[in-house]
């Protein structure tokens, strides 16, 4: 996502918001840097707090945990901080003690406006939580934690219908989202194993983009960088790569 995109100005606010940082942040682009030049850097300290973690965005990279670590970062170039084996590295080697384990690295996707949704033939858009929990009964708990179910704020369900509004099955998909910095739509989705593949994570997704989007959010979402999935839906949905996030646990 580049530097001039309509959406960066509201996704680097919702970001800069998650970090602590003030609204008129220099989280916010102005130029973007020039060619072979490294994106301007901040700190953030973070005391007493057991993780850490850089958000790397083509025109800022941001360093966040307790002193130590922003100390060790400085001397490394931003693209290495940005990979997640890197960075836990030289975490390891200035921890001093502290147990350090990664939690991931993130791709950070977002989109100005949510794709079209054309009605299904098939299934029917529900906004009752008894049909996301019907979803959530069908899949592990793992993948449910994963796409963040708990802390959906808002969410949807697709049940199949006879065509007059009348269920013939359990539910097969949800996707919801929480708020972010108060601007962004943090997304999610679930689909039973037995079901995926038919595209309705994509569909549930899209329906779920076009309600945040009604609630003047923009459509947001961080996907794990092995989860091929759920990279292959964010962009099926017309959701960009916009950065990415790296976390580490500080035990």
């Amino acid at each position: 996502m580049r530097p001039d995109h309509p959406a960066v100005g509201v996704l680097a606010l919702g970001l800069a918001r998650r970090l602590g940082l003030p609204d008129d942040t220099a989280l916010l682009p102005d130029d973007a840097p020039a060619a072979g030049a490294e994106p301007r850097r901040l700190e953030v300290a973070r005391q007493g707090v057991a993780e850490a973690e850089v958000l790397a965005l083509p025109w800022a990279t941001v360093v966040a945990g307790p002193a130590w670590f922003t100390r060790a970062c400085r001397g490394v170039p931003a693209e290495a901080l940005g990979v997640e084996s890197a960075l836990l590295r030289t975490a390891v080697r200035a921890a001093a003690g502290e147990a350090v384990r990664s939690r991931g690295e993130f791709t950070l996707y977002a989109a100005e406006e949510p794709p079209p949704v054309d009605p299904s033939r098939t299934v029917a858009v529900s906004d009752d939580p008894a049909h996301v929990h019907a979803v959530v009964a069908q899949a592990p708990a793992d993948d449910v934690a994963e796409a963040g179910v708990p802390s959906w704020e808002s969410s949807v369900a697709l049940v199949p219908d006879d065509g007059a509004g009348r269920a013939i099955e359990a539910a097969v998909a949800a996707a919801g989202h929480r708020v972010t910095g108060g601007v962004l739509a943090s997304l999610g989705t679930l689909t039973p194993p037995r079901l995926r593949g038919r595209g309705l994570g994509r569909y549930a997704v899209a329906v779920a983009m076009d309600r945040a989007a009604l609630e003047g959010l923009l459509p947001f979402a961080e996907v794990p960088a092995g989860h091929t999935a759920a990279h292959h839906v964010a962009i099926a949905v017309g959701l960009e790569a916009a950065g990415t996030r790296t976390v580490l646990a500080l035990d």
